[in-house]
């Protein structure tokens, strides 16, 4: 294998890295990429954009991923695609409306009337005319301010299309229930739509042989969500680190269903560090990439953390470090020896007082920190703008 390093967050675009990636060296790739919702850090992207984005990072995987491993995706499907060639959506609010009079109403009185204009059934009905004109013609026929329509975009099927270019297959999927979003389905509103409260997770298979082995669950856990379809996580209350987190809890089920101890974990959209906080807790070796340096170092510091022996006192609920999960009490997944601990992890450091509390943190490290052997001087390249060859970020 070449002289490629993981354990490390690398700030830059995922297409580009991991073209320079050993091939067949990662046993897992885990990820969650933008969802194409409007999030600040998807703003300057197109549709096209997009598309061509994971269509790539999918492309990419082909060389890296070992024979027989895994590629899982967690996505939503787009609930609220614009579509300008959509008709607009007419709701006819029968309970809602400020004027009783129906269609039928006005068709009875136009019969009767068959000279009458608008503004004089207006009167004969003691409505205005507005009123007899959206009954005969619909509730936009006034025109006004709108927005485009938007309908249901399936992620899902872009995502297996894409697949099946780099050679990998869809091999399993699984329900994310989560907690609802009620944003666009309000008991006010004008729409039979359901509320947002599930993900989808892909599991994607490069051909080889794939291990199999029992032990890496127990036989309860099997039963309450190994085999399950629909995995019953709670949301991140607070996406206080970054604005788009997903719990730890489906970073361990993963991990921990589709690899084994020391196999490499990769998330090319690394964002908060989800991923690989857990995997390096799991006794994995891992990466990440983000072209965002601000999420870049904090995905770096809260999996610099993430062991078994000094809890993330930033993980807030849901956490794996602070007792919020059941997988907080695993034994046979613990160890002092964890990939990415004595000097091999890259990239940000954070301080620490005398009494064990973090202090400020700091791009790069400090002096003491590479006398620790916890990072070396050329490990900081990447974030610093040294020469690292064609990883540079």
């Amino acid at each position: 294998m070449s002289d490629f390093e993981f354990n490390r967050i690398i700030t830059g675009d995922a297409r580009h890295v991991l073209q320079d990636m050993p091939p067949d060296s990662v046993a897992l790739s885990f990820w969650s990429p933008p969802y194409y919702v409007g999030k600040s850090y998807e703003a300057d992207l197109s549709f096209s954009d997009w598309c061509n984005m994971v269509h790539d990072v999918l492309q990419a995987h082909t060389s890296i991923i070992q024979p027989g491993g895994f590629v899982a995706v967690n996505i939503g499907d787009i609930l609220c695609f614009p579509d300008p060639d959509m008709p607009r959506f007419q709701a006819n609010n029968v309970t809602g409306k400020k004027q009783s009079v129906t269609l039928s109403e006005v068709l009875t009185a136009k019969s009767a009337y068959p000279t009458a204009n608008r503004h004089e059934l207006a009167e004969i009905l003691g409505c205005s005319e507005q009123t007899v004109q959206r009954r005969l013609e619909g509730n936009n026929v006034r025109g006004g301010k709108h927005s485009t329509p938007t309908r249901i975009l399936l992620t899902g099927c872009l995502l297996n299309d894409w697949a099946s270019e780099a050679g990998l297959y869809l091999y399993d999927q699984r329900i994310w229930h989560k907690d609802p979003c009620w944003a666009n389905s309000r008991w006010h509103s004008t729409s039979y739509r359901a509320v947002d409260e599930f993900e989808h997770l892909y599991i994607f298979w490069k051909p080889g042989v794939t291990k199999f082995d029992r032990r890496r669950i127990n036989a309860e856990e099997w039963s309450e969500w190994g085999s399950r379809g629909v995995w019953e996580i709670r949301s991140v209350r607070q996406n206080k680190r970054h604005e788009a987190e997903f719990p730890e809890e489906l970073a361990a089920r993963v991990i921990r269903l589709l690899s084994d101890r020391d196999d490499v974990i990769l998330d090319p959209f690394v964002g908060s560090g989800t991923t690989t906080a857990v995997a390096r807790y799991l006794g994995r070796q891992w990466l990440g990439i983000d072209k965002d340096p601000k999420s870049a170092e904090l995905a770096w510091r809260r999996t610099n953390d993430a062991r078994p022996d000094s809890p993330d006192r930033t993980s807030g609920e849901n956490s794996l470090f602070d007792g919020g999960s059941s997988l907080h009490r695993l034994s046979v997944e613990r160890s002092d020896d964890l990939p990415g601990r004595n000097g091999s992890a890259t990239g940000y450091s954070r301080r620490r007082n005398p009494r064990g509390n973090r202090g400020d943190g700091d791009v790069g490290a400090s002096g003491s920190a590479i006398r620790q052997g916890r990072l070396q001087e050329s490990d900081l390249r990447l974030f610093t703008g040294g020469s690292t060859g064609s990883l540079n970020a």
